[in-house]
């Protein structure tokens, strides 16, 4: 063949390409953490992602969750990490039901990004002190200016509240599953989970132990499998 569409199971690197006739690759997927963009660049091979189309369907996931532990939100303060496709609709949603939004977004900050003013932007740390949820919309990177493996660790988790609730439908890896689930074991915060390091492998007692447990569906929806699909065709 020469194209190749994939979602988020399909690792497409060196041994899966090497030797093929593919010259375009598309995932129907927002993240990208399972494409080697730098083995495609180096071969000449045309790279496409399917950014927002699912974005929405994460959103209303995130809002669910909030939902299912408090029933109302307004008056709550939402820390958003992360302020892309996903966390921008998150914040607007929060913004109508009466939430006070904190954000965090290091990259638009840097740039001078205009945020809405009816958010207040400040550090991971200031937002896991003074938000009831922390939800986290950021991609998996390991390395460059603004590394997110390990964003929310030992020190920031430890200073949430003793009864926050923090949602995590990112990537796994973004936050140390280790020090949720301390935070699990010992406190009354909530979790909900949708992504989880080595899936489809995933620590059972923090399944177990969170409030709502997913297998990275979040994004799953019809119109969002929908959407992708059809940015696909259009970029091949």
């Amino acid at each position: 063949c020469s194209a190749l569409i994939v979602r988020s199971i399909t690792k497409v690197n060196s041994s899966l390409l090497s030797g093929t006739s593919v010259q375009f690759v598309g995932t129907a997927t927002a993240g990208i953490d399972h494409i080697d963009t730098q083995f495609l660049e180096k071969s000449g091979i045309h790279f496409a992602s399917a950014a927002g189309s699912n974005a929405n369907a994460v959103a209303e996931y995130v809002i669910f969750s909030m939902l299912e532990k408090y029933h109302s939100i307004r008056g709550k303060t939402i820390g958003i990490i992360g302020y892309g496709n996903i966390g921008r609709r998150v914040a607007e949603y929060c913004h109508r039901l009466g939430a006070y939004i904190l954000l965090n977004d290091l990259p638009l900050y840097a740039e001078g990004y205009d945020f809405p003013e009816w958010a207040l932007h400040g550090s991971v740390m200031q937002l896991c002190y003074d938000a009831d949820i922390i939800t986290n919309h950021v991609p998996l990177t390991l390395d460059g200016e603004y590394p997110t493996r390990g964003l929310l660790g030992v020190r920031e988790l430890t200073a949430l509240s003793p009864d926050a609730m923090i949602i995590h439908a990112s990537r796994g890896g973004v936050v140390d599953e280790s020090a949720l689930l301390t935070l699990l074991r010992t406190t009354n915060a909530q979790a909900a989970i949708d992504v989880w390091v080595g899936e489809p492998l995933i620590q059972k007692e923090l399944a177990e132990k969170a409030m709502i447990a997913t297998p990275h569906i979040a994004g799953y929806s019809w119109n969002a499998k929908l959407a992708g699909a059809r940015m696909m065709a259009e970029a091949y």
